[in-house]
């Protein structure tokens, strides 16, 4: 057999908005981990069900409960939603250690109303890098959930 392993040296994977896509997300990452070498890094990058945006819309009326998929989310291919301990779970069953997690993006609406808003110049940029500031204060509530992961 004159196939290459990919996987014979340490490599970085990244997950950027694609876990919350998979049907089997832990068979996926688990088979990922029996292959990767010691070392390997993951990086995953979700959104945050407990957001700021999601908890507003829920209030609202707009979302039954928070980590309930949207007809719009199931569309556009969501199909699981992730918190940081949801998203803790999933990487320590599927055999990796977490080097870190932290919150990006802090956001008041939906990315749509924010794009909507500052086309119309209803929200400046210093608007954006504020929340872009305050997810290091509050991570919890920011629009995306990240990782950092090792095979070891």
């Amino acid at each position: 057999n004159n196939k290459a392993n990919i996987f014979e040296d340490i490599m970085d994977i990244y997950f950027m908005n694609i876990i919350e896509h998979l049907d089997n997300p832990e068979n996926v990452l688990s088979t990922l981990n029996k292959k990767l070498q010691v070392g390997s890094k993951l990086f995953i990058q979700v959104p945050n069900v407990d957001s700021l945006s999601r908890r507003i819309a829920s209030m609202m009326g707009i979302l039954e409960t928070t980590d309930k998929i949207s007809e719009f989310e199931w569309n556009c291919g969501h199909r699981n939603n992730y918190s940081f301990d949801s998203m803790d779970n999933l990487i320590r069953k599927s055999g990796f250690k977490i080097i870190t997690s932290f919150g990006r993006g802090l956001k008041t609406l939906s990315s749509a109303q924010l794009d909507q808003a500052q086309e119309l110049g209803l929200i400046e940029e210093a608007y954006i890098e504020a929340l872009f500031e305050l997810d290091q204060i509050l991570p919890s509530l920011a629009g995306s959930i990240c990782y950092v992961a090792e095979k070891s």
